[in-house]
């Protein structure tokens, strides 16, 4: 055998083993998935993926220690902070400790292999770049691979077929079969890859990756020139705004290292390009700044949870960059020598902030708990804004005993109003969020009947109108009713009527007083609803089309107020196949 198809076989099987790990991944990764397990989980599809990009002809040893000094600290820490969720598979579902885990795991792949240089210097920057280029490359390319691998086998399945051979189509239909293909697959990809020695960094690519430096620093100054006009305010009130913050500085630390290269001889030629970098290097700071501030405000105002952690996590490491890149910028000189140098300085805090989101340094649920609980008010926080299901089954074991705590401190009504409904709901997330907010729409649906006009003169409107309500829609007719037609006269009526035949009992016409499409305009809005006791009974509603929508607003509510309308059936015939209607819009 000759050394070539040793590789290719060694690597193929270091992929069967990876895919292996994956397949016990999705067999044992469920309610029962203990610490034991995810630890051994964990250490073999770790291990046998940093082996498999650590191996190398002549460096078996290294490859195989290399990935156990890896493998090792990954699973023992996820095991290990699986025992801080109310069970393991928590940790799963949360997904913040697995892309933990996959930093920790991956980012000191690049640096064992340049370890192998004869002077043993493990940042050689440039064997750094090229290395960790070539891994993203070969594993995108095989990838590619494994999927033409796939795509031949399901077609030769059905080929097969053809002739009432069914064995291939039976197999690829067995997960662990369907995994250990797509690994030794994606390892003989590796292999053959690994032999074109030719196939290092994609030039190309990073190329037309520098031609975005000037558009993206354009659209930074832009954004920041027009930030004196839009004004703090206006630009932190809405929920996106960090996300898009973030993404901005990532991206403009990736262009940045690009254009840096591996070296002198490699790094951004031209003035335009040059100075595109440089000025995205000395705003990075300033976006990453607003982007912090962004996370900030939203802590400030609704206290930490595990995703505000992993956002304030993110803000903090582009905020590193930001910092070193802007430095760099800005003093002169060789500054992208020092882009090259704050990038493996960068790279292993972010290891070690990796693997401080795994220990019991960084307890998010814990963190959580105490923040949640702690800015809660029982005499201004209402109870359904209180993340209770969290509490109970996401943010570890000191979520119950601190949901029991705050239970023992509410006021008796209150204590028993959220006691019952964690009784009765217990893991239902939806159910107990139904329970929570049922007693608050009674009372807001009562705060509207007083205000609303409903007709015909001292009805009362049905009970199912609110206990099947959204809150949404509840908060749209409040906001109707507070928008007054002219003094006097309230921007929310219900009239009751048999207006659907086809269900028992009266529906309710709403009309609102809507907003308008321009600032200060309204608009009449209306519906139907109605309640069909069939299948355990729900709430039914429609939007049906006035004859006459050039009507006045004042007019509409006039009329609805003095009692003058009258009701009747709608002008037009349905055509019935059996029991089946057809029926146009009136």
């Amino acid at each position: 055998m000759s050394e070539a198809t040793a590789d290719r076989a060694i690597r193929a099987g270091l992929g069967a083993l990876a895919g292996l790990g994956l397949w016990a991944v999705g067999e044992r990764w469920d309610d029962t998935l203990t610490p034991a397990i995810l630890f051994l989980t964990m250490l073999a599809l770790v291990f046998s993926s940093t082996f498999l990009l650590l191996f190398e002809r002549g460096h078996f040893r290294p490859a195989v220690l290399g990935a156990l000094g890896i493998a090792l600290p990954v699973a023992l820490l996820t095991a290990w902070a699986s025992l801080r969720y109310n069970t393991p598979i928590g940790l799963v579902r949360s997904g913040y400790p697995l892309v933990a885990a996959f930093l920790m795991a991956a980012l000191p792949v690049p640096f064992l292999i340049a370890a192998r240089r004869p002077d043993g210097d493990w940042r050689h920057y440039p064997t750094l770049f090229t290395v960790s280029w070539a891994l993203v490359l070969k594993s995108l390319a095989s990838m590619i691979f494994v999927g033409i691998v796939l795509a031949v086998l399901a077609l030769g399945g059905e080929l097969l077929r053809l002739v009432d051979i069914r064995l291939l189509e039976q197999l690829m239909r067995e997960d662990i079969a369907v995994l250990l293909i797509n690994g030794a697959a994606f390892g003989i990809g590796l292999a053959m890859l690994e032999e074109l020695v030719d196939l290092q960094v994609p030039r190309l690519v990073l190329r037309l990756l520098r031609l975005l430096l000037p558009v993206t620093a354009v659209l930074v100054v832009l954004f920041l020139l027009g930030l004196p006009f839009r004004g703090l305010s206006a630009l932190f009130g809405g929920r996106s705004t960090a996300a898009v913050l973030m993404a901005i500085a990532i991206g403009a630390i990736g262009l940045i290292s690009v254009a840096a290269a591996e070296d002198d001889g490699e790094a951004v030629k031209g003035r335009t390009l040059g100075l595109s970098a440089r000025a995205l290097a000395a705003l990075l700071p300033v976006v990453a700044v607003l982007a912090g501030w962004a996370i900030w405000l939203r802590v400030a105002e609704y206290g930490w949870t595990p995703d505000r952690i992993a956002a304030a996590t993110g803000a903090v490491i582009v905020a590193g960059y930001g910092v070193f890149y802007g430095w760099m910028a800005l003093r002169g000189g060789d500054w992208l020598a020092g882009i090259r140098q704050a990038n493996v300085g960068m790279a292993l805090a972010l290891v070690a902030i990796a693997a401080l989101w795994l220990s019991p340094l960084l307890d998010t649920g814990g963190i959580s708990v105490k923040s949640q609980v702690a800015r809660f008010d029982p005499g201004k926080d209402k109870l359904e804004d209180l993340p209770v299901y969290e509490l109970l089954n996401e943010w570890g074991p000191g979520g119950p005993v601190a949901l029991d705590g705050l239970i023992a401190a509410l006021p008796e009504a209150e204590a028993k109003r959220l006691g019952d409904a964690v009784a009765t709901a217990g893991q239902d997330r939806y159910d107990l969020r139904r329970i929570l907010t049922r007693e608050a729409r009674g009372q807001e649906f009562a705060e509207l009947s007083a205000k609303a006009i409903i007709r015909p003169e001292g009805a009362s409107l049905p009970a199912w109108l609110s206990a099947e309500q959204s809150q949404w829609t509840l908060g749209e007719w409040g906001r109707a009713c507070a928008r007054e037609v002219r003094p006097g006269l309230a921007g929310c009526a219900f009239v009751l009527a048999d207006f659907l035949p086809s269900l028992p009992g009266d529906e309710v016409m709403v009309f609102l007083n809507a907003e308008g499409p321009s600032v200060g305009s309204s608009e009449l809005k209306y519906s139907v609803e109605g309640w069909d006791p069939s299948r355990g009974g729900f709430r039914v509603s429609y939007e049906p089309t006035s004859s006459r929508p050039d009507l006045p607003v004042e007019t509409v509510f006039e009329v609805i107020t003095d009692g003058t309308f009258r009701t009747g059936p709608v002008t037009a015939q349905s055509l019935f196949i059996g029991e089946s209607e057809f029926a146009p819009l009136p």
